[in-house]
Order: C-alpha cells, then sequence, then structure tokens
C-alpha cells in the first residue's frame, strides 16, 4: 500500500481513474495492525482495479478529521475524488471484499 499525507492525499486520490481504498491506522493500534495484512491481501486480489492506501492518522490528525474520525482502523472508499463508503474496527477479510465489491458497484 502506498503510503498518503495531507502533501499526497488529494493529488493521489483526485488524478486516479481507478476508485481508492484509504486505510486509516494508528502505529500504537494492535486492530491496525491486525487488519494491515488484510488490506494487503486485498490490494492483491484487487490489483489494477481499485488502488489501496494508507494514511498514519498521528502523522495527518487533519486527514483523519476529514475522512475517519476518531476511529481506526478505518477504511474509506474514494472514487472520482468522492467518498462513497467507510468501514471501521476488525472486519473479516471475505465480509471486507464483499462490503468493497458493493460500495464501488452501487457508486
Amino acid at each position: 500500500m502506498l503510503h498518503l499525507n495531507k502533501d499526497s492525499f488529494s493529488a493521489a486520490l483526485d488524478a486516479s481513474p481507478l476508485p481508492a481504498v484509504v486505510m486509516f491506522y494508528a502505529n500504537w493500534c494492535s486492530k491496525c495492525a491486525m487488519m494491515k495484512p488484510v488490506a494487503e491481501d486485498l490490494e492483491a486480489y484487487f490489483q489494477n482495479r481499485i488502488l489501496f492506501y494508507e494514511v498514519d492518522v498521528e502523522e495527518s490528525p487533519q486527514l483523519a478529521d476529514q475522512y475517519a474520525g476518531e476511529l481506526v482502523p478505518a477504511f474509506v472508499c474514494i472514487s472520482r475524488g468522492t467518498v462513497v463508503g467507510a468501514m471501521s474496527g476488525i472486519i473479516e477479510e471475505g465480509l471486507l471484499k464483499e462490503r468493497i465489491q458493493k460500495i464501488f458497484r452501487n457508486s
């Protein structure tokens, strides 16, 4: 997953023709550590169809406030620069995959 911060976030997402999932995480968050391999597996599964990024909420608190709130891990789905869905917490890989597919199918 490519790492984004406040300086690269808009440029990466606004310019992309592909939808994206952004995982908001914190280094101190054990649930985030559990979900990172899940996100990486889904990145491989959706390769060339959906982009996956990560944002450290402590490094970019303004992005966290705007897109993820106070819950981490959070998965924010963005299409054409617009948030089209979001989920947070520990989510089983198959369920997360289904939710991502449904969100982007309906956007």
